[in-house]
């Protein structure tokens, strides 16, 4: 009964282990939303033939005027949607016909464009953020509720001690059956000292 509760403890302390993990990714996933906060239209928008929306992202300094003014130029069937600049990047929205895909594709990547990956994602930047943030809430609670099953089990410390040490001894005896100890010469004196004599015994032995 008592290995079975430190068996209980030791699964409680991965599930969480676990939980935590999965709450560092969400809380990632839910930081990287942040810049795309603004944007309105779905991260998983499917449009209509032979239209096409790309998400993606220019470098922070990106002169997007310029861009602008060069799409319209050359993929006049395109618009341009700056949604946000941060110090590290500008996330942008480009919605095109398909006839005008491969030139916008040049005027976008002369200016450092990488295509945004949203794979998996449901809904708007706001609306992923949102679910991550609540299963972040729910997780939480469930690591609360396993702290205190594993906190019921302070009043068992001893006997849980105790019989650990009781497999700890068994596996000793084990060991030494397995090195030929089990030929009659060997003896084994089981027992208990106060914890903090056992350097003085060990050094009597």
């Amino acid at each position: 009964k008592m290995l079975s509760g430190a068996a209980e403890i030791n699964r409680y302390g991965r599930e969480m282990e676990a939980e935590r993990r999965e709450i560092a990714r969400l809380q990632e996933q839910a930081a990287a939303m942040e810049p795309w906060l603004a944007c309105a239209v779905p991260l998983d928008f499917e449009t209509a033939a032979p239209v096409q929306l790309l998400f993606g992202t220019l470098p922070a300094k990106a002169e997007t005027e310029a861009l602008t003014k060069l799409l319209e130029r050359e993929a006049p069937q395109s618009a341009f949607f700056l949604i946000s600049r941060t110090r590290q990047r500008c996330c942008v929205a480009v919605l095109l016909h398909r006839d005008c895909r491969q030139a916008a594709e040049q005027a976008l990547q002369a200016y450092g464009f990488r295509m945004a990956s949203f794979s998996g994602l449901r809904g708007t930047a706001a609306e992923v953020e949102a679910a991550a943030e609540r299963e972040i809430a729910a997780l939480e609670e469930k690591i609360a509720r396993r702290k205190e099953q594993i906190a019921a089990f302070a009043s068992r410390r001893q006997e849980l001690e105790l019989a650990l040490d009781q497999v700890g001894r068994k596996l000793l005896l084990e060991e030494a059956r397995e090195q030929g100890g089990g030929d009659g010469t060997l003896v084994v004196l089981c027992g208990w000292i106060p914890a903090p004599q056992e350097a003085q015994l060990a050094q009597a032995l």
